[in-house]
């Protein structure tokens, strides 16, 4: 794999789970 789409990768990754830990926060 290239080192860009690793990046990418762990980028979305971070964006996602910090959007599901947010909504959880919300929910609770």
């Amino acid at each position: 794999m290239a080192m860009t789409t690793i990046i990418v990768m762990a980028c979305l990754g971070v964006v996602a789970g910090l959007a599901l830990w947010g909504r959880l926060e919300e929910g609770s």
